[in-house]
């Protein structure tokens, strides 16, 4: 399992030897699209608040289950240069189907297409998973942050983070 993604604040006032302040971390195999992209990170000066999409992804091997999930964090930078989480704003999970494959070698079952050879698309999904889509943008218009993944855009309430609609793409 990899720590995740964290974020941290530095004195810089000398830049040859900035200073770790604080540092907050955002749970075991998380990322962030700012690791890649600078422009996922959102700042906001009124409120000193930092707005950073964040995805995860484990295993469990005890329970054989994965967890995963991805979110927009609200984290307010104290005065101090202490960081504390206000939130966080998720999409709704989305259902996603994946069509079969008839394995090489194995004979056709009830419901299995059986035209042509194996390695032929099966009529029905095999196998299907929910997972929440990954954001990737935050934006701040007035008092409201608007949240953006492949899914769609979700409003909420800057103060309280008390969501007031969701526009699925």
């Amino acid at each position: 399992s990899t720590l995740g993604a964290q974020i941290s604040v530095f004195d810089v006032k000398d830049p040859a030897n900035p200073q770790r302040l604080s540092q907050l971390a955002l749970g075991a195999n998380s990322y962030s699209a700012v690791e890649g992209d600078p422009r996922a990170f959102n700042w906001l000066v009124k409120g000193r608040l930092a707005l950073v999409p964040l995805s995860w992804w484990g295993w469990n091997e005890d329970t054989q289950t994965e967890a995963s999930g991805s979110a927009a964090v609200v984290v307010r930078v104290n005065q101090d240069g202490s960081l504390t989480e206000l939130g966080r704003v998720s999409h709704p999970a989305t259902d996603q189907c994946e069509t079969g494959i008839l394995e090489e070698g194995r004979e056709p079952a009830e419901g299995d297409s059986v035209e042509g050879s194996t390695g032929i698309p099966a009529p029905s999904p095999a196998y299907c998973w929910s997972f929440q889509p990954e954001i990737r943008r935050t934006v701040v218009i007035g008092e409201t942050l608007y949240s953006i993944s492949d899914a769609g855009v979700k409003a909420n309430t800057l103060e309280g983070l008390t969501e007031t609609a969701w526009i699925p793409f």
